[in-house]
């Protein structure tokens, strides 16, 4: 039988390739794209400067298309996960913003188990 490995946080801090999501994700049955989708912009997140990046930059991580971006990101919200900003400047779009919602231990009313 293995032993665990035991990361304390010093370790943790260091090791900066990485990203968390949350066990409780799969509860939410997502399609697969809107899952690669969140776990992307989990991945872009930053506590300080916020998580905005572009559609076609998700798109191209992703190596998927705009358009299943966009719906990807359509399904996020509506199933209460993200909230989705539009930052003007000028009265010109500049960019979104994402932000993300808490998720919950159980199973949204509307996701079929």
């Amino acid at each position: 039988m293995d032993n665990p490995v035991v990361v304390n946080d010093k370790q943790r801090r260091k090791r900066k390739n990485f990203f968390l999501v949350d066990n409780e994700i799969f509860r939410y049955k997502l399609k697969p794209v809107a899952f690669y989708v969140y776990c992307y912009l989990r991945r872009c997140d930053n506590a300080r400067r916020g998580c905005y990046p572009s559609k076609r930059t998700i798109a191209n991580a992703c190596g998927i298309a705009v358009s299943s971006v966009s719906g990807a990101l359509k399904l996020l919200a509506e199933r209460g996960l993200i909230t989705c900003r539009h930052n003007y400047d000028g009265g010109r779009q500049i960019n979104n913003s994402y932000s993300f919602l808490p998720v919950s231990p159980e199973a949204p009313p509307h996701v079929s188990q």
